[in-house]
């Protein structure tokens, strides 16, 4: 299996799950997303933001994919579309899942970007303090 995906910063694994139609870096529209999220996380983490193969099913997905890049476990940090799929990998694979954060991927709704110094401040200091 072969899975496309952006990989940035240094530190504990951290998978960035978002659903297929959102963007991530730049595309011929401007800056993805999810940008400003990525930046935060690889500032203290190894972010990767695989692209979801859908023809699997996501547990098997998302087992291969991190099998494939030899990561043990990984903490899942997952927008709201694809946070039943991230709870439901941490459940049945808890050995897989060191964290697991869900979030809107608009903050208050208004169709404005995260606010990526808010909504992973905490979930940052879980994860580099242990």
């Amino acid at each position: 299996m072969e899975t496309g995906y952006l990989r940035a910063g240094c530190g504990p694994a951290v998978l960035l799950l978002v659903p297929a139609s959102q963007t991530v870096g730049s595309s011929g529209n401007g800056p993805g997303t999810f940008d400003g999220l990525v930046d935060a996380l690889a500032a203290h983490c190894r972010v990767f933001v695989p692209d979801a193969d859908p023809a699997l099913p996501f547990s098997e997905w998302l087992r291969g994919f991190m099998d494939g890049l030899g990561l043990v476990s990984a903490s899942l940090v997952a927008d709201d579309a694809v946070g039943a799929h991230a709870l439901d990998f941490a459940r049945t694979h808890p050995e897989r899942v060191d964290r697991v954060a869900i979030l809107r991927s608009d903050g208050d709704g208004d169709g404005e970007p995260i606010d990526a110094d808010h909504a992973v401040a905490r979930f940052l200091a879980s994860v580099t303090t242990g």
